[in-house]
């Protein structure tokens, strides 16, 4: 285990297939293709460009424009308040709750793209993020739309228990949540690499080392 550069994705929580909640430990899916990498210049271009989102949330937590954070922590606590408060903005106009998750994740995609030319965009627009985190497990701190942060346990990879070749995922279990948060925006920091990726012979030692990896990331974390 060894402190991480940290770094901070936001993705929208997909479906799963339901592995984690049948060993016990439910997560939530980020699909790594469709996740963006966020730091202090995407936010500047944020409120720089996005006018319509009304982006006074910034100014009410005392941050401008002129002034953004400047530690990995502070731009983590910042985006977290600054989603809470569109949220809480966006529910007083008639529509559907997700759609509303889905064009703020779209502010920030457009922020984020405009840091970057063509050839670092895939497909779908998305900046290639994919690279930035490479498959293993690690702990971070996660909120999802509000400003409650979790300790959580994220492991990145194509999960070579279950699968041969399956999708690359990122897979956060949020320690001590409960509660339905598909379609939400999800806001992670990843702190600490825990250990790499391994394919285990049984699904009982599976388990066995996904409590160990929990009981690791609760005993490190700084959030009570």
């Amino acid at each position: 285990m060894h402190k991480t550069d940290d770094q901070i994705f936001l993705g929208l929580v997909a479906k799963g297939d339901g592995r984690g909640k049948e060993l016990g430990f439910p997560t939530a899916n980020i699909d790594l293709s469709k996740t963006l990498y966020i730091n202090r210049d995407v936010l500047v271009a944020l409120v720089s460009g996005n006018d319509h989102l009304n982006l006074q949330a910034f100014t009410d937590s005392g941050i401008t424009d002129q002034d953004f954070p400047a530690s990995a922590d502070d731009i983590f606590l910042a985006t977290c308040h600054l989603i809470e408060q569109l949220i809480e903005r966006g529910k007083v106009t008639p529509g559907d709750r997700n759609s509303l998750s889905i064009r703020i994740f779209n502010s920030f995609a457009t922020a984020t793209n405009q840091l970057a030319d063509n050839s670092s965009l895939n497909s779908g627009g998305f900046l290639l993020q994919s690279g930035l985190l490479a498959n293993g497990v690690y702990a971070g701190r996660a909120c999802c739309e509000t400003d409650e942060i979790w300790p959580c346990a994220v492991s990145v990879g194509t999960r070579e228990h279950f699968y041969d070749s399956g999708v690359r995922l990122l897979e956060a279990h949020l320690i001590g949540f409960s509660g339905d948060i598909y379609d939400r925006l999800f806001l992670l920091q990843i702190t600490h690499f825990l250990r790499e990726q391994q394919k285990f012979t049984t699904l009982e030692e599976l388990i066995s080392q996904i409590q160990e990896d929990v009981f690791v990331v609760s005993q490190i974390s700084d959030i009570n």
